[in-house]
């Protein structure tokens, strides 16, 4: 009795110590040290590039972007779960006449450090020259914009991506080719002589009138865009709805016009498939098939679409049909409603 006592107190202690010996070994993922150095060689010497801004986003667009700066030694360590990501630059570094930028894919193991380097012979270029002797745009080629980075705020990162990606699609539907961010900036910051804010109300028309002049374009546009959701009760449960608000300015430099204003312009995701049909045509191709990247995404993703196309459409339709020569005999189109 004494035997089988012992042997079921023995049973009873090894099933509780083995589960706690697999748990202990399993091991979790670790986040791996990510270093990153930022050089640019000058006479075969690599000096570093002190207190650049880069942003690191997962290459399969889920999760938050994550904003990290070199030291004074252009060095900069951060840790990232495994994965693949980009490290992209958020401001254009000046060098030997050229503004550069980088976007780099990395694939990040666990648990294992990662150093890269930087440098400009991986690096976008951009022609930069002096503001003042940027050439004025021909009148037989496409108009020219400068487009200040938009402040977008309280959305997700997919439904920020969504937005900037409709309107590098979208601008040049419009016959309109934006010229390189970094030398917006490089505007800006001669005009106002501080950096571009990411938050408050939208510059001035003489702000951007000013920008406008001194890069040589025909047009400049300064926007944002704000995001709320909330879940709504109807028939079937509860469903999502986001709400994007735009702002958007847009200033003709040779007329010295505000050609549209637009203040506070709400779209929200549940609007029916006759407000798109309302639209020009110019944004039926550039409205995208969202991508669920959690249960807020797709539906600021379409918010943000159908706002930028309303807050768009009545410049779209004025310069589409300032475009359009009618056949010799025909009658004119009859001019949109705003």
């Amino acid at each position: 009795m004494m035997r089988l006592i012992a042997a079921l107190s023995l049973v009873a202690a090894l099933a509780v110590v083995i589960p706690l010996a697999s748990a202990s070994a399993r091991t979790p993922i670790d986040d791996a040290a990510v270093t990153i150095t930022v050089v640019v060689i000058d006479d075969l010497v690599p000096k570093a590039v002190p207190f650049t801004d880069f942003e690191v986003v997962r290459a399969d667009g889920q999760g938050e972007s994550r904003r990290i700066r070199t030291d004074d030694k252009g060095v900069v360590t951060t840790s990232l779960p495994a994965g693949a990501y980009h490290i992209r630059s958020l401001r254009a570094v000046s060098f030997k006449g050229k503004e550069l930028t980088w976007d780099r894919e990395i694939a990040v193991e666990a648990g294992k450090p990662l150093a890269l380097t930087l440098t400009d012979a991986d690096a976008i270029e951009w022609e930069s020259r002096p503001l003042s002797q940027t050439p004025k745009p021909h009148a037989n080629r496409v108009d020219t914009i400068a487009v200040l980075p938009w402040a977008m705020t309280n959305g997700t990162d997919g439904a920020k991506r969504t937005g900037r990606d409709f309107l590098a699609q979208t601008l040049p539907r419009m016959n309109l080719e934006p010229i390189p961010e970094a030398r917006t900036l490089a505007a800006w910051n001669e005009v106002a002589k501080s950096d571009y804010p990411t938050e408050g109300p939208l510059p001035s028309a003489t702000q951007l009138l000013e920008v406008g002049r001194r890069l040589g374009v025909d047009y400049v546009m300064a926007g944002s865009a704000s995001w709320h959701s909330r879940a709504i009760w109807i028939s079937l449960g509860p469903k999502t709805k986001s709400t994007c608000t735009v702002s958007v300015r847009v200033v003709d430099v040779a007329r010295q016009a505000v050609p549209l204003d637009v203040k506070a312009l709400k779209m929200d995701s549940t609007a029916k498939e006759d407000t798109l049909k309302a639209l020009g045509t110019v944004f039926v191709t550039a409205l995208f098939t969202v991508v669920s990247g959690g249960p807020k995404t797709p539906h600021e993703q379409r918010a943000v679409q159908l706002a930028l196309a309303k807050a768009l459409d009545p410049w779209a339709a004025e310069r589409m049909s300032a475009k359009k020569i009618a056949p010799a005999g025909a009658e004119p189109a009859p001019s949109r409603k705003p």
